[in-house]
């Protein structure tokens, strides 16, 4: 959550904050670099769920919008494309560091202070102690592209695994449903800079309760991730 936060003091005048000239504080994960190429990250299509769509179905919405849907077998040069695409950039970066990164928009007039206050300090003589705790993690980062490719294998696999367990002419719902739920994953996990899998409610909650249109209430029940990490990290 830290590594794509944005906190802002309230607009009213009651805020010291916003009076004294901080605008708003952005915190960003500078490890968005390993995928992005040129504000695209793979598994952004949102066509991607097409591939869990029986074919049938594709053609009945084809034929009643009188329009030509995504073809499948470019969704899935996409989604094959997408996988190579994270392994190059994976293998490309063991050599770098990242880390999320702080930044602070205020108004001028603060900005002046403050450098007048930095300017007026003299340069520290003593060597800061070292602590043996700090308040932040601290991974190498082959570890952390290592488990970015698990974690990933492990979503295409899952989705992989349910696309070969059908014929292609006849996709029941069931498998249509789990499918859906690995390639939503994949978007929401590594789809861009924003993308969070509290974004999707069939990911992000245990059951929700849908008020119904004159059947009464409807329950939906999710895959529970948010509750999960909440309770077991």
């Amino acid at each position: 959550d830290l590594g794509s936060l944005t906190i802002q003091p309230h607009l009213g005048r009651r805020s010291a904050l916003r009076r004294h000239g901080l605008l708003y504080i952005q915190l960003y994960n500078t490890s968005k670099g390993i995928f992005a190429a040129g504000n695209t990250y793979p598994f952004a299509n949102h066509a991607l769920d097409t591939l869990a769509l029986d074919p049938g179905l594709v053609r009945a919405w084809q034929h009643i919008g009188q329009a030509l849907s995504h073809s499948p077998q470019a969704i899935l040069r996409a989604y094959l494309h997408a996988k190579v695409r994270c392994h190059t950039a994976l293998t490309s970066c063991r050599n770098h560091s990242y880390g999320t990164r702080e930044e602070y928009r205020v108004s001028g007039p603060l900005l002046h202070s403050i450098h007048q206050v930095m300017s007026r300090r003299a340069h520290p003589r003593a060597i800061m102690p070292q602590h043996a705790t700090v308040p932040f993690f601290i991974h190498p980062t082959a570890l952390f592209l290592d488990w970015i490719r698990w974690n990933m294998n492990r979503l295409c696999l899952g989705f992989e695994l349910v696309y070969t367990l059908q014929s292609h002419t006849v996709v029941h719902w069931e498998h249509t449903r789990v499918m859906m739920m690995f390639l939503r994953a994949l978007t929401y996990t590594y789809g861009g800079q924003g993308h969070h899998l509290r974004h999707s409610n069939g990911l992000w909650l245990d059951c929700r309760v849908d008020p119904g249109a004159g059947n009464g209430e409807r329950v939906v029940e999710g895959m529970g991730v948010g509750e999960t990490l909440d309770r077991y990290g």
